[in-house]
């Protein structure tokens, strides 16, 4: 079932003017100006949102390199050089959270086999 607008006063008439008006060619030219404008605006709503989430991203890998160059070095300095087995490890993990709890974990681990490293 299709909803319509009542068009009131001289509403009905101008739409009616506007669509015989050189074939209807300033109707439809009206509607294609707004088609553009309305795609122009989700385009640079998109480019925001694209940008913004971008921004969030960056920091949000910043931030998780940032705490795993962190470890590397408490590991390093508590248990001497890294195996590349924990490198490795190390670099698998994507979450800032884990990686905080790991660094925690640090100052009670007796080796890196405490940390499940190796």
């Amino acid at each position: 079932m299709a909803n319509y607008l009542e068009l009131d006063g001289g509403a009905a008439e101008e739409i009616e003017a506007l669509l015989t008006v050189d074939g209807g060619e300033k109707m439809r030219a009206m509607t294609r100006n707004l088609r553009q404008a309305l795609l122009e605006e989700g385009l640079e709503q998109g480019i925001e949102q694209g940008i913004e989430k971008g921004i969030e991203q960056g920091i949000e890998q910043g931030k998780e390199r940032g705490m795993r160059e962190m470890l590397s070095r408490l590991l390093t300095r508590r248990f001497g050089p890294l195996p590349p087995v924990v490198i490795e490890r190390l670099e698998q993990i994507r979450s800032t959270d884990e990686l905080a709890r790991l660094a925690e974990r640090v100052l009670q681990a007796s080796s890196l086999a405490d940390l499940d490293l190796t």
